[in-house]
């Protein structure tokens, strides 16, 4: 599963990086609770909300995920099933012909 990667400082500042990258925006409720009546209680009942809302789009597209994609196709493709299907999909519609290059 790990052949061939590193474990050289670069994929370790990129992990890193990628993480930090993914709580950015958070900083925004702030500005907007400072202009609510109850920030407390907004917080008390959004947070959960919202938190309950993503988490369940989330396994709602991993559900279809799944069901549009075969078990065959994900273990025997060479690229990211997504890639693969959209690739279908868009030569479907169109006269695409560019076919993306393999991942090794």
């Amino acid at each position: 599963m790990w052949e061939g990667s590193g474990t050289g400082l670069n994929g370790f500042v990129t992990a890193l990086y990628s993480v930090i990258w993914s709580f950015i925006g958070y900083q925004g409720a702030n500005y907007v609770l400072s202009e609510v009546k109850d920030p407390i209680r907004t917080m008390k009942r959004g947070a959960p909300l919202a938190m309950l809302f993503v988490t369940l789009v989330y396994i709602f597209v991993n559900i279809a995920y799944f069901a549009a994609v075969s078990k065959n196709d994900i273990l025997e493709s060479r690229r990211t099933v997504v890639t693969e299907r959209f690739l279908v999909t868009l030569a479907r519609y169109t006269s695409a012909t560019y076919t993306a290059p393999q991942l090794k």
